[in-house]
């Protein structure tokens, strides 16, 4: 995938949003956040994986901040 459209892909979802979640405060699957975003009809298969893991990693590391965030107050 072009390294340039993934960044401004990432940085488009940085900038616009918290990852959204589900009704149980978890952030929806890769897969989901794909359709939410609406990126899943517009990129192709070998994109939306490389996007799909990096969406992963996203929601890792925004739960990971979420849980340092309860324990710092």
């Amino acid at each position: 995938m072009n390294p340039y459209k993934l960044r401004a892909i990432l940085d488009m979802i940085r900038s616009r949003w918290r990852l959204p979640t589900d009704e149980w405060g978890q952030v929806l699957s890769p897969d989901d956040l794909l359709v939410w975003i609406g990126l899943a009809d517009r990129l192709d298969a070998g994109e939306r994986l490389v996007v799909r893991d990096e969406l992963a990693l996203m929601a890792e590391a925004e739960m990971f901040m979420d849980r340092l965030h309860c324990k710092v107050l």
